[in-house]
């Protein structure tokens, strides 16, 4: 009877213990990472230390979410960097405009500027008279699509000239509405009496420089990226109304509207722009449509609108036609003010942006008190091709297992009592065949 009471206690801890051992087991295997971004894109062109700004595409916008919430930079050990998100300013009015005294236009051919080594460049010299304390100068020019390059120098006597800029994009978002537009300049401030702009023009013909000069109230001049969609019209006739359908395939923010309208040659619309949202109706889910922006469509103003923020994978633009013949739409553009990341990068590191994690919230960084709202300031780093993120696994360690847990002590506790059992078993066999030669 002792030795069947040892054989059970030692088979009853041998089960505690490898049940106990399945769980810590268990405990250890690999479980999803904090973090469960989708993609990621390689952060490339980091040339210097310092602040830079990556512009984010019309992909990258379309996964992102709406405030862009869900997306981190981190580096190669997947360390977190701060960031900020700036958008370019929308073009102010003319009206504020206050030109400079232009000195010279020259425009110069097999040569070299400098070391950037510009065989055709554009020299532009102005006049400061009053000295005034400049950080940014604005181009007026014809309509052109060009991208170019320019550098700014500032002198007191035009003889000797001294670096203010050495590299500025001068890149232009042109406007059908209009024969010329303007860019912004950036550079540091300066009070210089003279500044010349010496603009690359070796791979596309000179722009047509109208005028050069400052905006007084604001910085102007931001850079609208074309916004690709496909463009449905369909027609009303009780309501007497015309539909445009705009899909973009994903959500974008759209920050300009600029109608091509064929015919007829006068007309004076209203409009309006809406969206539809689902919403329960006795216990029914119905969509219902929601006004967002009225436009007022006349042949004789401007066909552009500027739009507040619209962030939207289809909207429906109806107009009313009233007794009138429907408008004979062209086409319709569709531009967002270019968006960029700002960050703190070092040159030969490697960093990359991650998003889709939609359980994030807004980042809260000290960068924002460093960063100004001046993006064209800044040297441009790119973003790589978005690629789907593996869903990694971390492994989340136990605390320390008592010696009991341990999968030895498991294996020993099973041998020892199938040790008992044995000895149990053969001794049980002697008393049977002891107690048969006493009957």
């Amino acid at each position: 009877m002792i030795h069947f009471k040892t054989g059970l206690f030692v088979l009853l801890l041998s089960g505690m213990s490898l049940s106990k051992a399945q769980k810590a087991g268990d405990a250890d295997k690999a479980t999803p990472a904090g973090k469960a971004f989708t993609w990621q894109c390689r952060v490339d062109s980091v040339l210097k230390n310092g602040l830079h700004k990556m512009e984010l595409s019309h992909e990258l916008m379309g996964k992102s979410e709406k405030d862009l919430h869900d997306l981190r930079l981190v580096d190669s050990a997947d360390r977190e960097l701060p960031y900020v998100v700036l958008s370019e300013p929308l073009l102010r009015a003319q009206s504020d405009f206050v030109p400079y005294k232009v000195l010279s236009v020259t425009h110069h051919t097999q040569r070299h500027y400098r070391f950037f080594f510009f065989h055709d460049y554009t020299e532009v010299t102005i006049e400061n008279p009053g000295k005034d304390k400049l950080n940014n100068l604005s181009l007026n020019v014809n309509n052109s699509d060009a991208y170019k390059y320019c550098a700014v120098e500032g002198s007191d006597d035009q003889k000797e000239w001294y670096s203010v800029s050495e590299h500025q994009e001068l890149s232009l978002a042109y406007d059908n509405d209009y024969t010329n537009t303007y860019k912004c300049i950036y550079f540091p401030a300066n009070n210089y009496r003279y500044f010349r702009l010496v603009i690359d023009d070796r791979h596309q013909r000179p722009f047509k420089i109208n005028a050069v000069g400052q905006f007084k109230n604001t910085l102007i001049s931001g850079k609208l990226n074309h916004l690709s969609h496909k463009t449905t019209i369909s027609q009303k006739e009780k309501e007497k109304q015309t539909v445009v359908e705009l899909d973009f395939g994903s959500c974008q923010l759209l920050n300009r509207l600029t109608f091509h309208v064929k015919a007829p040659r006068l007309y004076k619309r209203s409009a309006r722009i809406y969206v539809t949202r689902q919403t329960e109706r006795n216990h029914q889910v119905v969509n219902e449509k929601v006004n967002l922006y009225e436009l007022d469509l006349d042949a004789s103003g401007r066909l552009f609108f500027d739009l507040p923020y619209i962030h939207e994978q289809r909207i429906w633009i109806e107009i009313d036609n009233k007794d009138n013949p429907p408008l004979e739409i062209d086409s319709i553009s569709c531009f967002r003010l270019a968006t960029y990341l700002i960050a703190d990068l070092n040159k030969g590191n490697r960093y990359f942006l991650k998003g889709g994690d939609s359980t994030l919230k807004v980042p809260e960084y000290d960068l924002i008190n460093f960063v100004n709202d001046v993006p064209q300031l800044m040297p441009k780093a790119w973003l790589g091709k978005l690629t789907p993120v593996e869903v990694a696994a971390t492994k989340v360690m136990s605390p320390a297992k008592p010696f009991y847990e341990e999968l030895w002590f498991m294996w020993a506790c099973i041998g020892a009592g199938a040790v008992i059992l044995l000895i149990f078993s053969v001794n049980l066999l002697k008393d049977m065949k002891q107690n048969e030669h006493k009957n």
